[in-house]
């Protein structure tokens, strides 16, 4: 079981780091251990299928991340009260994005709208980072299919939590601000893309600045 743990963990690392096979290997040797030494349904054992089913995703490989996603879903329903626990969410959020990339729109909201609908009931969710990033990314899909309303508006219930959370000069605020930006200028409404891709830039203007050596040794004097 130590092993096993130990080479997801490993899989994990090279996952940052870009070295997918590698990663694919050990997640493929760990989950076979798990399966084997593990109880049935495990939250271990879903975790390992979770983070495989991304791996596959980021590569592309959709027809392998489906089953592997579907499967850490059902169990982390049966092992958590599922209003409530996070990694439930991130598991119909990986399945959402999955979904998204086949093109399958209405099973990709659903899961959105559920891990949203589970963020926002950790307390307090409107300061929650992971809530913003539902919003977000359930506004992109709204975006992506021309449901225009919808994603302003969950873009600026992000844009406002970022606000709240990081202060409106952060990356995280300035990238609100941008896909604001980005959606009305889809919509042909120049002057509002105009005023957010403006903000967005004196943002991240003033980011690099501040992270520039010069910057440093300047505020340092």
């Amino acid at each position: 079981r130590e092993y096993a743990a130990a080479a997801v963990n490993l899989a994990n690392l090279y996952t940052d780091a870009g070295a997918f096979k590698k990663a694919e290997n050990l997640y493929l040797e760990g989950k076979a251990i798990q399966a084997q030494l593990l109880e049935p349904n495990s939250g271990e054992y879903a975790r390992t299928c979770n983070n495989l089913g991304a791996l596959y995703l980021a590569t592309g490989e959709l027809e392998k991340a489906e089953p592997l996603m579907l499967e850490a879903k059902r169990i982390r329903a049966l092992l958590i009260p599922i209003g409530e626990h996070p990694t439930y969410a991130i598991t119909l959020t990986n399945l959402g994005n999955l979904y998204k990339s086949l093109g399958q729109f209405e099973k990709a909201t659903s899961c959105y709208l559920k891990a949203k609908e589970i963020r926002a009931k950790q307390e307090p969710f409107l300061q929650h980072a992971d809530y913003a990033a539902s919003c977000n990314i359930l506004a992109d899909l709204y975006a992506e299919t021309a449901k225009y309303k919808d994603a302003e508006d969950l873009y600026k219930e992000a844009m406002q939590i970022r606000k709240n959370n990081l202060g409106a000069f952060s990356g995280d605020y300035a990238e609100s601000c941008n896909n604001l930006a980005t959606l009305y200028a889809e919509e042909k409404k120049y002057e509002d893309a105009e005023k957010y891709a403006l903000q967005a830039k004196i943002i991240w203007d003033s980011l690099a600045t501040a992270q520039s050596p010069n910057y440093g040794i300047s505020s340092n004097n």
